[in-house]
């Protein structure tokens, strides 16, 4: 597995985990973050469902250009709407809440550069 391959797999990983530990604990994170459950279980499934079709990218032999251009669309696409739920929530999530946002746009947005940056690598075969 080459260096480039790995960020999918970071992707992919990070996007699961998110996804499973936020809608199980969604009750909790509700509360903790003061944003709105069903907020919290959107993330969560959302996060879930983009971690299993980066995991569907990371296994492939190759990868065509166009679904890797999804895959980096979809990472940048979701640290503009951490932004923007930023600015929506401001006055009634926690600090908690926003700082979540606020580092989850920075860490799928950075993780959509760095595939961009790598794409000649990551659309090829591993």
């Amino acid at each position: 597995m080459n260096c480039a391959t790995k960020i999918l797999w970071i992707d992919c990983i990070g996007g699961m985990t998110a996804g499973i530990v936020v809608t199980l604990f969604h009750a909790w994170f509700s509360v903790f973050y003061g944003l709105p459950v069903m907020f919290i279980v959107f993330v969560g499934v959302m996060n879930f469902a983009y971690g299993m079709f980066s995991f569907s990218l990371a296994i492939r032999e190759v990868r065509p250009f166009w679904l890797f251009c999804i895959l980096v669309i979809g990472n940048i696409l979701w640290g503009i709407l951490c932004v923007v739920w930023v600015f929506k929530y401001l006055n009634t999530a926690s600090i908690f809440g926003l700082a979540h946002l606020i580092l989850e746009a920075v860490f799928v947005a950075g993780l959509g550069v760095f595939e961009w940056l790598y794409r000649s690598n990551l659309s090829l075969a591993r």
